[in-house]
C-alpha cells in the first residue's frame, strides 16, 4: 500500500503488489480521488430575476429562483445541471423576482425548497402550494452535502427576508461565503454572519443621487431609501471595508437597479472606498448582471469529504 499525508491527515491506498509502481503516491492518489470543483455563480440578478448557484463536487444548490423556469433551466444547463439534479433550493423571500420559477417547477419538483414560515404563508396566499416547500424559522441551519447553510435576518419590506452564510468543508480545505441582497441597511445579523467569509454577494442597488434625480414616484424613492428598502452603492462600499478587513477576498455586487445605477458606477464607488483605506488590492470586485451568468468563483479543491460520512 501507499500513503500520503496532507494537512495532518493520512490517506492510504492498498493494492496487490504485481510489479513496480512508477507513479508518485500523491499523483496516484489524485487519479483515484480527483479534485472537485467549488463554484459560485450568478445566473441572473436584479428586478428581472435573481438566482445564484453554489456547488462543490456532486452537490449544487440555488439561492433563489427568480428567473422564469425556462431561463433558469437554460442557465443551469451551462453547468451540467437541471432543476431536478440540484440538491436543494434556498429562498430569501417571496417577492416575484426571487421565486418566479417556483410556480412552474414546484408542483413537480422533488428537490427540497427551504424557506421561512412567513415566506411560505405569503406564497400560500398567492396560491402556491407544493410538497417540496419546507418551512423553517427565520434563523435555521441546513446541511447539504459538504455545505452548511445558515440563515440570518435582513431588513426588507417583505413578509420576512433572510440572507445566507454558506460554509463548504472538504478534508483539506474550507471555504465560506455569504449572500445578502434586498436589505435596507446592514443589520447586526448580517454583520455577524459575514465576519470572516472569503466571498460575499452583496447588494449595491442604487446610487442615491441617480435615484433622487430619476423618474420614480416620490413614494417609491422613499421606499427604496427606507430601512426596509435596498442597499445603496455607498452603504455597500462602507460595509465592503469591514468585509475586507475581516478576510473577504472577492465580492459580487448584486441586485443593481437598471434605472438608478450602472455597473461601472457601483464598482467605482466600492473601489474608491477600499482605495481610501488602502485595501483596494485585497479584494476582487465584480458585478452581477440581469439575465446573464457571471462566475464569481471557480476553483479545484482536493479530496472532497464523503457526503455520507
Amino acid at each position: 500500500g501507499i500513503g500520503a499525508k496532507k494537512h495532518n491527515k493520512w490517506y492510504f491506498l492498498i493494492f496487490p503488489c504485481r510489479g513496480i509502481v512508477k507513479e508518485h503516491p500523491l499523483a496516484l492518489l489524485k487519479t483515484l480521488c480527483p479534485p472537485v470543483t467549488y463554484r459560485i455563480a450568478s445566473l441572473g440578478s436584479g428586478s428581472r430575476g435573481n438566482a445564484y448557484l453554489v456547488g462543490c463536487g456532486d452537490t449544487h444548490f440555488l439561492i433563489d429562483c427568480g428567473l422564469s423556469a425556462r431561463a433558469l433551466t437554460a442557465a443551469l444547463a451551462q453547468f451540467g445541471q437541471t432543476p431536478d439534479t440540484l440538491s436543494a433550493i434556498f429562498i430569501t423571500h417571496e417577492h416575484i423576482d426571487h421565486v418566479r420559477a417556483l410556480a412552474v417547477l414546484a408542483p413537480r419538483l422533488e428537490v427540497p425548497v427551504y424557506l421561512t414560515y412567513p415566506c411560505l404563508d405569503a406564497l400560500h396566499r398567492a396560491g402556491l402550494r407544493a410538497e417540496c416547500l419546507l418551512p423553517q424559522p427565520l434563523e435555521y441551519t441546513a446541511c447539504v452535502g459538504c455545505f452548511t447553510v445558515r440563515s440570518f435576518v435582513l431588513s426588507h419590506d417583505s413578509s420576512a427576508c433572510v440572507g445566507y452564510r454558506i460554509d463548504c468543508h472538504t478534508d483539506t480545505d474550507e471555504r465560506s461565503m455569504c449572500i445578502a441582497t434586498d436589505t435596507g441597511y446592514v443589520t447586526d445579523d448580517l454583520r455577524a454572519a459575514a465576519r470572516g467569509v472569503q466571498h460575499c454577494i452583496l447588494e449595491a442597488n442604487h446610487d442615491e443621487h441617480l435615484l433622487m434625480a430619476g423618474r420614480y414616484p416620490y413614494a417609491l424613492k422613499r421606499r427604496i431609501l427606507s430601512p426596509q428598502g435596498h442597499l445603496s452603492n455607498e452603504a455597500c462600499a462602507a460595509f465592503a471595508v469591514e468585509l475586507v478587513a475581516n478576510g473577504c477576498t472577492s465580492m459580487l455586487l448584486a441586485h443593481l437597479s437598471e434605472e438608478n445605477n450602472y455597473p461601472a458606477l457601483a464598482l467605482q464607488t466600492v473601489q474608491d472606498m477600499l482605495q481610501s483605506v488602502g485595501s483596494a488590492q485585497s479584494c476582487t470586485l465584480q458585478t452581477a448582471m440581469p439575465r446573464q451568468t457571471v462566475i464569481m468563483q471557480e476553483e479545484l479543491l482536493p479530496l472532497q469529504r464523503s457526503e455520507h460520512a
